[in-house]
C-alpha cells in the first residue's frame, strides 16, 4: 500500500519535488484519507491541518540536512507548494477510496 500511495502522490506532484518530500506527502495522505472517513469529518479543516503538518515535516527535514533544489525550496518557503500538497492529498484520498 505504501508503494502504491507513494506512486500516486509522485504522479500528482511536479517532477521537481525531492523524493523525501514526496514520501512526507504520501505518509500524510493516508492519515488524511483515514480522517476523512470519520463520521464527523470536515474535509476542509482536515486538509488545512494536513498541509500544515506536511509543511512542518518538510521544514524539519530541511533543517536536518535533506537536500532540495534551491528553486523548489524557494517555492516551499513562499508557501507556493501548499496548493500542490492539498491537490495531491485530495486526489490520493479519492484514489484510495476507489481501491477500498
Amino acid at each position: 500500500m505504501s508503494t502504491q500511495r507513494t506512486k500516486i502522490v509522485a504522479s500528482l506532484l511536479p517532477a521537481d519535488w525531492p523524493a523525501w518530500a514526496v514520501s512526507i506527502v504520501a505518509d500524510e495522505a493516508i492519515d488524511f484519507h483515514r480522517a476523512c472517513e470519520g463520521d464527523w469529518a470536515v474535509p476542509e479543516v482536515l486538509l488545512e491541518r494536513s498541509v500544515d503538518r506536511v509543511s512542518r515535516a518538510i521544514e524539519r527535514a530541511l533543517r536536518d540536512g535533506e537536500d532540495a533544489d534551491d528553486a523548489w525550496v524557494d517555492r516551499w518557503e513562499d508557501a507556493k507548494t501548499d496548493v500542490e500538497v492539498a491537490d495531491a492529498l485530495t486526489k490520493t484520498s479519492l484514489e484510495l477510496s476507489k481501491d477500498a
